[in-house]
């Protein structure tokens, strides 16, 4: 038991020394092994999971959704410990997922807030339906549904994209970038925010390859109004706004944004020039390559194999 303790109180130590953006790396660096084939899908001794008991120590508090399509562990490749995860449908912020997050905030100490949506999310769609359709749903799952379609009313670029594919990936991000702005409101994360000791950081889940794509508060954020649209706009009714009987979109009054200090603003991925030729993937917002490193060694899987297609 002895050496349960010691090895604990090592990890703490070690954990405790992680940037919230070395936490953000350790992310980026597993789910590039994850979509190359390359996952280690790290398993602990029976020394290592004794350890655990003493107390957990994840620097990375995830609200995912609940989808069986997307768990967070393995797609970030990581293991027991690793991350605190909060699934819930839409993976929308709710006094329950609120007060988990505030938990692994203020007690377990993570460094890290990552909002995650994916592809093909059947809850973001399903809150796109018209209003007759989600009112015969049950109280909770109505509930639910209505109060994502009141945040999707708050983004116009939605109303402008044909492309199905495009909005539904549209659709996923304003809802991550709704749910990132209600956790930046609230005063205890904006403290840690401009402290430097917490990150807040959105991501889109592709289901199809297995990327994930990063982006920053900045980047999103200000494409969301105050005032959400009118759920009688096309997006949300399938008519035209100027169809006999429905009012035409209004514009809004000017939205009082959120203000973003420097300090809530990631800076761009930085990789050596000798990062791993498979990994040189652009996501969303980072324009640099991932460097893909080995979990235990962290050294360069130089002699990797190319990815699975």
């Amino acid at each position: 038991m002895e050496e349960a303790i010691e090895l604990n109180e090592t990890v703490g130590r070690e954990l405790a020394r992680l940037t919230p953006r070395d936490v953000l790396q350790r992310l980026q660096e597993g789910n590039s092994r994850f979509w190359m084939g390359l996952a280690e899908r790290p398993e602990m001794s029976a020394m290592e999971r004794r350890a655990l008991i003493m107390q957990q120590t994840p620097k990375v508090v995830v609200l995912g959704c609940s989808d069986s399509r997307v768990p967070i562990e393995i797609v970030f490749d990581q293991g027991l410990g690793d991350i605190f995860a909060v699934r819930v449908a839409g993976n929308v912020l709710s006094p329950g997922t609120n007060g988990s997050i505030d938990y692994a905030v203020a007690h377990l100490k993570v460094k890290l807030v990552l909002v995650m949506g994916h592809e093909g999310c059947g809850a973001v769609k399903a809150a796109q339906l018209p209003d007759e359709k989600i009112s015969k749903e049950s109280p909770a799952l109505r509930d639910l549904l209505m109060g994502m379609k009141h945040e999707l009313c708050t983004s116009r670029r939605i109303l402008d994209i044909r492309d199905q594919r495009a909005r539904d990936r549209e659709a996923v991000v304003t809802n991550v970038a709704a749910q990132m702005r209600r956790i930046l409101e609230l005063p205890h994360i904006q403290e840690r925010v401009k402290e430097g000791t917490l990150l807040v950081v959105g991501a889109f889940y592709e289901i199809t390859s297995g990327m994930v794509d990063f982006f920053e508060p900045e980047h999103v954020i200000p494409n969301l109004d105050k005032t959400p649209l009118s759920f009688a706009d096309s997006k949300f009714t399938g008519q035209s706004p100027s169809t006999p009987g429905r009012r035409a979109v209004e514009t809004p009054p000017p939205a009082k944004e959120l203000k973003l200090e420097p300090s809530m603003m990631l800076p761009p991925t930085q990789a050596p020039a000798d990062a791993y030729p498979a990994a040189r993937r652009t996501s969303l917002h980072y324009n640099e390559p991932l460097k893909v490193l080995n979990r235990r060694s962290f050294e360069d899987n130089s002699n990797a194999p190319e990815p699975n297609e």
